[in-house]
Parts: structure tokens; sequence; C-alpha cells
């Protein structure tokens, strides 16, 4: 889970992945006008250390997966 370690300063211990899904949305860059995101959604169940102040204006939101199923 390198990338969470990145962009949170969290160290995943235990995961299991609930899911994956992908959509296309605008994107003007060079030659292209769209562009194709997939996401791989995780239920992360122990992790250690704190949040990063890294990116203060990029929120972090933890959701039980309970609450996203509803």
């Amino acid at each position: 889970m390198r990338e969470v370690a990145e962009e949170t300063g969290l160290h995943v211990r235990d995961a299991s992945q609930v899911g994956v899904t992908s959509f296309t949305y605008p994107w003007i860059f060079e030659d292209f006008d769209w562009n194709q995101h997939i996401v791989v959604l995780y239920e992360v169940t122990t992790f250690e250390g704190e949040l990063s102040e890294k990116f203060p204006n990029f929120p972090v939101k933890i959701y039980s997966v309970l609450n996203l199923l509803a």
C-alpha cells in the first residue's frame, strides 16, 4: 500500500480488496479530451502512523465499508 503511505503518512498493515470500478471524465491534455480512471477499493482494518499534513488542501476521508454500501 505504497500509495496510501505516500499520500497520507499512514502505513497499512492489513487490508482486503473490496471492489474495482472504472469511469471516464473530460480531460484536456495534449491530444486527449477524456481520461479513463480505474479505482481499486480496499477495506483497511489495521494501519499505523499519523495523518500527514503534506497535502493540507487534499481531504483524506476514512469510511466504513458498511457506509459505502448504504
